[in-house]
């Protein structure tokens, strides 16, 4: 494998689509990563392939090019699946729950074809099953087995909550909560469930999040 650093013209490297797909711009991460670029230089170089297509370094390419950049130190380097590769040299970016799902969607689809292919990873067994592949991604993506399973069911029943966890305004655990009431333990293929007090309650808790004192001054208040 290659990998060496060259200095390429800015205009000569092309963006990677994929990237666009997964990743969300932040308009306040940019605006802080052009006032480092200023002050500081390009502190890392930009990973192309040999045919200039940027691997790692979207967001680094769009703010030297706004502080007006007309060439870039670029690290060069070729893989054996650059789709599987711009996903891991992002292992360490924070990101949100959309954007690992995303992650998630593109790696499983690559890992499917290496099974098909009868290619696992390095030192793993292939047996064709689908275990191999969400394993596979989960560890790729430093994400346990069992929030990437939880973040799937809730992209699936109730997509909108992925944006309310990204708020902090419910956790992964809490969400799944109330997906697995209301959609899985029923086992009536997906459908909602008739609402119950667990339910209805659960829902409430999340809503308005109130302190634990308020939450036994009702109970207490009921008792009564």
């Amino acid at each position: 494998m290659t990998d060496y650093i060259i200095k390429m013209d800015l205009d000569k490297i092309n963006q990677n689509p994929l990237n666009e797909q997964i990743y969300r711009y932040n308009e306040k991460e940019h605006k802080e990563l052009v006032k480092s670029i200023e002050l500081n230089g390009l502190l890392e170089p930009l990973t192309i392939t040999r045919n200039n297509l940027l691997v790692s370094g979207h967001r680094r390419y769009r703010a030297v090019k706004e502080i007006g950049y007309e060439d870039v130190s670029c690290r060069l380097r070729e893989f054996d699946n650059v789709s599987v590769a711009l996903v891991e040299l992002n292992r360490h970016r924070k990101k949100t729950s959309t954007e690992i799902l995303n992650e998630a969607s593109i790696l499983k689809e690559e890992y499917s074809k290496m099974v098909k292919r009868g290619r696992p990873k390095n030192g793993e067994e292939n047996n064709g099953k689908k275990n191999w592949t969400i394993l596979s991604v989960s560890e790729k993506l430093g994400v346990s087995t069992t929030q990437l399973k939880k973040l799937i069911s809730i992209k699936k029943y109730e997509p909108e909550m992925l944006d309310k966890i990204d708020m902090g305004l419910i956790s992964i655990g809490k969400a799944y909560t109330i997906i697995r009431e209301k959609y899985i333990l029923n086992g009536n293929g997906g459908r909602p469930t008739t609402k119950t007090f667990k339910i209805e309650l659960l829902e409430l808790l999340n809503k308005y999040n109130p302190p634990l004192n308020e939450i036994l001054d009702v109970v207490e208040n009921y008792k009564k």
